[in-house]
């Protein structure tokens, strides 16, 4: 899936994508373009929505630029196998487990934030290749974790489906404008 990117000295980065606050994430060890393995040409056209500064139209406008990355050790502990493991086993019912998977320091942001560069995006993270293995074991991880008692977790409701179980955000509201006509910004 290509390396780090370029390393580019960097304070933290500012996400917007979470409701009414913003997130700050600590800097990685690159922060610029993808230039080794098979993306390292690839480029991306939209966005940055959910990062400051955003691109054109607030993100939604044509944006051609390079898949950056910024691997960050701390996030990326995030998602070892223990760290699986311990979610797997530790929660046993839907709240808790999405919770816990959901978190910031959690299975699923780890992934993100660990990668870093576009990944950390909420809206355009599927810019970077990764997002999709990535979240494929985020799949098999709610499998897995589903089918320790079937019988109790198949059929378990939680949240709102939104994240943090927030209304719908502003950005997934103009491109789902049937949807969220009577949110507001």
């Amino acid at each position: 899936m290509g390396g780090n990117g370029e390393t580019i000295p960097h304070g933290p980065i500012t996400i917007s994508g979470f409701g009414n606050s913003s997130l700050q994430i600590p800097s990685g060890t690159g922060g610029g373009c993808v230039k080794s393995g098979p993306f390292k040409d690839y480029q991306i056209h939209l966005g940055p929505l959910g990062i400051e500064p955003k691109g054109p139209d607030g993100g939604l406008g044509f944006n051609p630029h390079c898949l950056n990355r910024d691997f960050s050790p701390i996030f990326l502990n995030n998602t070892r196998p223990t760290a699986v493991e311990t979610l797997i086993k530790s929660c046993t019912d839907l709240g808790c487990f999405d919770t816990a998977l959901e978190a910031i320091t959690g299975v699923h942001g780890g992934g993100h934030f660990g990668v870093g560069g576009v990944m950390t995006d909420p809206f355009a993270s599927p810019g970077d290749p990764v997002f999709y293995l990535h979240h494929a074991q985020i799949d098999r991880v709610w499998t897995i974790w589903q089918n320790l008692d079937a019988k109790n977790r198949t059929n378990q409701v939680f949240g709102t489906g939104t994240a943090f179980n927030g209304k719908l955000l502003r950005p997934f509201c103009i491109l789902l404008s049937i949807l969220c006509r009577n949110q507001t910004s």
